[in-house]
């Protein structure tokens, strides 16, 4: 058919595929080959209406073959991203292919995507973080060439994203500590956010602990008296000085947070040049000694 017919490769179905795309999505070597000896090479770098390229289909399926041919034949075509701006390495980690992974980091054709980030920022690192696909993430975090340390456009780095699973639910993350090397430490506001989170979320467990070991025969009844005050809890003597700590770490942390967001944040904006708009002025340099000192203060508190 594809003899009487040339133009039939190109031809497209109502969500945008190609035979090249069904032929990635079965694994078919033998039909990517033939599909892939026509003169016209356009068909290898169509895409559907999401942007999927063939390549795109056979990462996501798990088709190492299809992938090699058809890099083989057209190695520009590993440039292609979707309408997410995401790589084939990108989607072959959204869709759990570790074999995939371990080959397009092997790939050297496949070299010049390991960094490239979509539309959100992330990189495949990122998003095997959210995933929480740790082999994956391991495979990654291990290659000399990725950045670790990048940010997406929430200015989260993958080690932010990682340290904060299930951060409401556990209060600690249950992880390998080879893995927590690999990333490195988690730093910046959302690291302080998480030291937050996690004070409130102890606070509460404890609240929660203390009403659920109180006997249902010692519990008042719900008559409202709106003129008694509230008993306040007793509280032993030695959980007093730890009470009192954890207060006022959590204060320092977030004058802490409060102050890193300053610093980053140019009062009255910035110049085209990028100097402070209010530079020279004395609020503005009253404004950088105090946001210094409550930071250094907050930081050799916690």
């Amino acid at each position: 058919m594809i003899r009487k017919n040339g133009d039939a490769i190109k031809e497209a179905d109502a969500i945008g595929w190609t035979p090249l795309h069904y032929a990635a999505l079965k694994g078919n070597l033998e039909a990517t080959k033939l599909l892939l000896e026509k003169p016209d090479v356009s068909a290898s770098y169509m895409l559907d209406k999401s942007g999927m390229s063939a390549l795109h289909v056979a990462a996501f399926a798990g088709h190492k073959e299809v992938m090699e041919e058809l890099i083989r034949r057209h190695p520009d075509i590993c440039d292609l991203v979707n309408h997410k701006g995401q790589t084939a390495l990108h989607i072959a980690v959204l869709a759990g292919q570790e074999t995939l992974v371990k080959y397009i980091l092997k790939e050297p054709n496949l070299g010049g995507i390991i960094h490239e980030k979509d539309q959100d920022g992330n990189t495949a690192l990122h998003l095997a973080a959210i995933n929480q696909d740790y082999k994956i993430m391991k495979l990654l975090a291990a290659d000399g060439r990725l950045d670790n340390t990048a940010f997406n456009r929430q200015l989260l780095k993958a080690a932010d994203i990682f340290h904060s699973c299930k951060l409401e639910e556990q209060g600690i993350c249950h992880v390998t500590t080879k893995l927590s090397k690999l990333l490195g430490k988690s730093t910046g506001v959302q690291s302080f956010q998480r030291g937050v989170n996690f004070h409130f979320w102890r606070s509460e467990t404890w609240e929660r602990e203390a009403s659920n070991d109180t006997p249902q025969s010692q519990m008042p009844t719900l008559a409202v008296n709106i003129t008694a005050k509230k008993e306040k809890p007793q509280v032993k003597a030695e959980e007093q000085p730890l009470q009192r700590r954890d207060t006022r770490l959590l204060i320092a942390t977030l004058i802490l947070g409060i102050s890193f967001a300053a610093a980053i944040t140019v009062p009255g904006g910035t110049r085209p040049d990028g100097r402070p708009v209010l530079q020279g002025k004395p609020a503005y340099s009253v404004d950088l000694v105090c946001n210094w000192f409550s930071f250094m203060v907050s930081a050799l508190t916690i």
